[in-house]
Formats: structure tokens, sequence, C-alpha cells
């Protein structure tokens, strides 16, 4: 399958990652260097994407300082969160199905996880694009892009672990997504990653 027909086909029907990923057997390496490519590409994109309505439209909202003053004073340290938000990601899909008896490895997880966050990456590209051309599409692009990942993350899942039933994997993940959140959050706030002033 031709790279630009996997990511057609990735976006209208994510349960072909699977198969595809099981069939590139990609080493941890190649993981981690994946990992880190996607984490610094995310980056820099959501850098632009902030960036850019303080340039052309003249936007001064408070959170779209917040997003920039983090982005310019701690890149490195955006970047490992980066990582360890597809990590942790990753770590529920696959050992939270195989709780419930799934056939998912972590590796194929993790490969699937990355795949989709390239998907957005590419998506989030094109939204730069319309920031400066058609802002109000931009944002709808951007809503159906949050919308997508969510169910492309679900059916992935559902097809990873072997399940039957995607409203029920989707529910089950909802629940261990929210945890996982409160959890993450706190620890992050504990240890001083996340902070208004002073950033």
């Amino acid at each position: 399958m031709r790279f630009s027909q996997f990511i057609l086909n990735s976006i209208f029907d994510p349960s072909v990652i699977v198969s595809q990923i099981k069939n590139l057997k990609l080493s941890f390496f190649e993981l981690v260097q994946a990992l880190l490519f996607i984490s610094i590409s995310s980056v820099v994109i959501t850098y632009f994407t902030f960036w850019l309505p303080n340039i052309f439209l003249g936007q001064t909202f408070d959170e779209l300082n917040v997003i920039l003053s983090l982005v310019n004073n701690n890149p490195f340290s955006f970047v490992l969160l980066q990582c360890s938000i597809m990590l942790v990601v990753s770590s529920i899909i696959a050992f939270g199905g195989q709780f419930f008896k799934g056939n998912g490895s972590f590796v194929d997880t993790l490969a699937g996880v990355l795949w989709i966050n390239f998907i957005l990456i590419i998506i989030n590209f094109f939204q730069i694009l319309l920031i400066i051309s058609i802002t109000v599409l931009a944002d709808i692009v951007a809503l159906i892009a949050t919308f997508w990942s969510v169910w492309a993350l679900a059916v992935f899942s559902k097809e990873l672990h072997g399940f039957n039933s995607l409203a029920v994997t989707s529910f089950v993940g909802l629940l261990f997504f929210s945890v996982a959140v409160i959890v993450f959050g706190s620890v992050l706030t504990f240890f001083g990653f996340i902070t208004i002033e002073g950033i």
C-alpha cells in the first residue's frame, strides 16, 4: 500500500492501521525515533498554530500567550510532555485492553498511537494554511480533528485487541483516560511542570 493511500485509509477507517503496523514490525529504536520526531513536530506545529493568530489577526488572548510562553521558554520540556502523553495513552490502551483479555501489545499500540498523531500533524499543517486564509474553516477543521482523534483511537483499540463492541471499548477507554488525566495532571502540577506564573 502506498504511503499516501495508507494515510487516506487510516483517516476513513482507522482499523486498517492495525494490520499495517503489524506488517512493519518496527524495532524499539525505530519507535523511539518516531516518538521524538512526532513530539518535536507537534511542538513546532503547535507553536505556529498559536503564533499566527497573533501576527495575522492581532489576537492576544491569554490562553494563546500561555501556550506561546511554554513553547518559547521550555521547548524541551514541552517535547518531553508530548512524549509522555503519547506513552501514557499507549500504556492505557495496551495494558487496559490486556486487562480485559485483549490481544494488543504495547509496541503495536505505541506504533498506532504515533501514526494517529502523525496524521493529526498533517491535519494541523493544513489548519495553519487555513488560519492565514479562511480562519473560520480552520476552527472547524480543528474541531473535526479533535473528534476524529478520539474516534480513531477507539476504532484502533477495538481492532487491536479484538474486541466486539466499539461502544463498550469507547466507554471503558474514556473511564481509563479520565482517571489518567487526573493522575497525570496532578503529578505534573506536583513537580511544578504546570505553572502559569513565572513560566
